[in-house]
């Protein structure tokens, strides 16, 4: 159940994860913590708000405005793309697009104030980007014991400067990578359901987004 939990939160900041870099510039140690700080502030405030309609408006906001959603489709699809013919690579990005968009509306968002808490615990700055390694908690979930531990799960966000805006480039949970996590998990599903034949993959993807869109 908790490790629900864990995925609503990380489905939040999907919007945050993908953007073609510029001009880029490392993040001062400061500057990361600071803005780990504020961003996890501003998710936890989205997450337990009382108004689902407005917390879904949100989400969409952050997803459409600040992802750059064609880069991380054509990431996740990975040697595909050079397969597909232009009409086909326009489809895909647009179902991909669609795809984000049902993920995290598949998961239940009513949370209690007070039931996640978060805290930068470290700042590790390298010559590409910098680490931002967070402890996330789950303080006391519905049906849980009183007297039961707060489970504090690591997660890291790699972060970058571009434009004068600190982006996330990837989310690390343990040693996984999320964006590396769906690329293996499309391309598997494209070499192993599929035959490799893209055209079935996007005729079927193309269904699940619609279903889920009807619900």
């Amino acid at each position: 159940m908790k490790i629900k939990y864990f995925l609503q939160l990380i489905t939040l900041f999907l919007a945050l994860m993908f953007y073609t870099p510029t001009t880029i510039a490392n993040v001062s140690s400061q500057a990361a913590s600071a803005w780990g700080q504020n961003k996890g502030d501003e998710i936890l405030q989205i997450l337990t708000s009382s108004d689902s309609s407005e917390k879904y408006e949100k989400l969409d906001n952050i997803l459409h405005n600040d992802a750059d959603l064609p880069y991380a489709a054509k990431f996740v699809i990975g040697k595909y793309w050079r397969t597909m013919s232009g009409e086909q690579q326009k489809k895909y990005v647009d179902l991909f697009s669609r795809y984000m968009e049902n993920l995290y509306k598949s998961y239940s968002l009513d949370i209690q104030k007070g039931t996640i808490s978060f805290q930068v615990d470290k700042v590790i700055t390298g010559t590409k980007n910098t680490d931002v390694h967070c402890t996330i908690f789950f303080n006391k979930l519905q049906n849980s014991d009183e007297s039961e531990t707060p489970q504090g799960i690591p997660v890291i966000f790699v972060i970058h400067e571009t434009d004068g805006y600190i982006k996330v480039r990837d989310i690390k949970f343990g040693e996984t990578s999320f964006l590396i996590y769906y690329r293996q998990y499309f391309q598997q599903q494209i070499h192993e359901e599929y035959d490799d034949e893209i055209s079935w993959f996007l005729e079927d993807l193309e269904t699940r987004v619609s279903s889920a869109s009807d619900e």
